[in-house]
């Protein structure tokens, strides 16, 4: 349900399972404020060919900023 979603940066944590984070439109009508949001990536092999990059939707975060 994220809309405009756009850069984004690949890392390891600190287990150095492969992590994505990117940004993200606030909602259909407004741009800002942008959120970021970060989650697990994975491969799944395929067949005679290259393997497909996932993003984990199911996991997908939105940290919070404490001030």
């Amino acid at each position: 349900n994220l809309v405009g979603v756009g850069h984004h940066s690949f890392f390891k944590d600190r287990k150095g399972d492969l992590r994505i984070i990117f940004h993200a439109h606030n909602d259909q009508q407004n741009v800002h404020p942008r959120y970021a949001y970060f989650s697990s990536v994975y491969f799944v092999p395929q067949s005679g060919g290259d393997d497909l990059l996932r993003i984990d939707y199911n996991h997908v975060l939105s940290p919070k900023i404490k001030k």
